[in-house]
């Protein structure tokens, strides 16, 4: 089962001098995430690195940001995996302390900051895929379609009136799509 996150929250890991901040934050999209970015970026301008990962869909991305390659994003993304996490970008700043963590040392320091914001959560529930689809109701089934709509967890994003009927984009859970799939445009 995957799950997601409806709040965001944040950790901290000190070794050797060095300190990780950790931000495990809900995204939509990439442009929320490229907006996270460029915030955190700006506000930790001062840190030796701004580490990250996200999972978005079937997409999984990290960025080690300087830290030697497969490091840091490595193990921010291994600790989203191995909690199963779903549209959630996290984020890990580090200011380093003087010594030396070595690579194992760093993948360690990353991965344990990661958890310690993944652990802060309060906000953790089970994640429903969701899938927009945009359907053509005939006036004759309105009422069948207004049935379906109060049966569901439904987000009407487009409702519009023609001469062959309702047309209406909606955003539903995956699992309810045959529910639906007569009124596909």
């Amino acid at each position: 089962m995957m799950y997601t996150i409806t709040e965001r929250s944040e950790g901290k890991y000190h070794i050797k001098g060095s300190k990780f901040l950790s931000f495990l934050i809900p995204v939509k999209n990439h442009e929320e995430i490229r907006a996270q970015l460029r915030l955190f970026r700006r506000r930790y301008s001062d840190a030796t690195h701004v580490c990250y990962a996200y999972v978005l869909g079937d997409e999984r991305f990290y960025s080690d940001a300087g830290e030697p390659k497969h490091s840091a994003g490595a193990a921010i993304l291994k600790a989203l995996q191995q909690h199963h996490l779903q549209q959630v970008l996290l984020i890990v700043v580090r200011y380093f302390g003087g010594t030396k963590l070595g690579l194992q040392g760093l993948k360690e320091a990353y991965f344990k900051a990661a958890l310690n914001a993944i652990e802060n959560n309060q906000s953790i529930i089970p994640f429903q895929p969701m899938k927009l689809i945009r359907l053509v109701v005939p006036y004759e089934q309105l009422d069948q379609f207004h049935q379906c709509l109060r049966q569901v967890q439904v987000q009407v994003k487009h409702w519009d009136y023609h001469y062959q009927g309702v047309v209406c984009e909606i955003v539903i859970p995956e699992n309810l799509y045959k529910q639906f799939a007569q009124w596909k445009e």
